[in-house]
């Protein structure tokens, strides 16, 4: 026990000493350590217990107005309008853009019948070559037909140098003869091969010539109907066999896509696709 000797030597007696206890008082006897006076954080406008009413007024955020015409204060800027909300959990679909000026594109509508069973002031359109030969297939039924026309195709050749030198500058332009046989016919010539038979152009070739050709016949006969006083004298119907899918061997299919892409400027043009079966 603490506090107890237990030996009489001078040891004992000197751990004694050293051995010191310290009890807290009751709180009964505590003596009352003043508070301090500390004061608590003032809100905004409020001063030594006092409601400053400036500040308080200069706290509140400003009202929005909007200006008037003859005002430019007080403007609210970059103010985001808020979208609606769906109830439907679906998101709003945004209005279909139009375009005001879709493009027109050369229409080919196909039938079963006579090419050249063809009212006054149609155009009769075959693919060419740039030889001066209709020798062969839908060719030499023209040949047998417009025989002045013919002999004008092959002129119109030799002027333009492809009959001797076969260099082939008539590719992938166009042709438009008048018939002198009383049927009132125009004939449409696309060249859109060099030479014919064996040593013709690949199907690549003449499906690239194709395009050019028919925009190029497209507005020879536009220029035509343009300067032709008389409306009955304009050109009307435009007729075409399956252009390039008999001695040139290429799948009409793929000529068919060809033209359907050639953009127009004025009217829907209509060409009519004969085939004898």
């Amino acid at each position: 026990m603490l506090g107890k000797r237990t030996s009489d030597s001078p040891s004992g007696q000197q751990m004694f000493k050293q051995t010191k206890l310290s009890f807290a008082p009751p709180p009964s006897q505590r003596k009352k350590e003043p508070k301090p006076d500390i004061k608590p954080a003032l809100r905004p406008g409020i001063q030594n217990d006092k409601v400053d009413k400036n500040a308080s007024t200069a706290s509140k955020e400003p009202e929005r107005t909007v200006a008037g015409p003859s005002s430019n204060t007080n403007l609210i800027k970059n103010t985001p309008i808020p979208k609606p909300i769906s109830t439907s959990g679906n998101p709003t679909p945004s209005p279909a853009i139009v375009n005001p000026n879709p493009k027109r594109t050369l229409r080919v509508v196909e039938k079963a019948g006579d090419l050249f069973d063809a009212p006054p002031n149609t155009v009769l359109i075959h693919a060419c070559n740039t030889q001066g030969s209709w020798g062969g297939g839908i060719a030499l039924a023209f040949k047998q037909r417009y025989r002045e026309a013919y002999k004008m195709y092959r002129m119109y050749c030799q002027a333009s140098g492809t009959f001797a030198s076969r260099d082939g500058d008539l590719v992938g332009k166009a042709r438009l003869i008048a018939a002198d046989n009383g049927t009132q016919h125009w004939i449409g010539c696309l060249f859109t091969s060099k030479r014919h038979g064996r040593a013709r152009d690949s199907p690549g070739a003449i499906l690239a010539a194709t395009g050019p050709a028919m925009q190029d016949l497209l507005k020879q006969i536009a220029r035509y109907n343009k300067r032709t006083t008389r409306p009955e004298n304009r050109i009307g119907e435009l007729r075409m066999c399956r252009i390039n899918s008999g001695l040139f061997g290429v799948p009409w299919e793929r000529s068919k896509a060809v033209l359907e892409g050639i953009e127009v400027d004025e009217v829907v043009i209509e060409v009519t696709a004969y085939s004898l079966d």
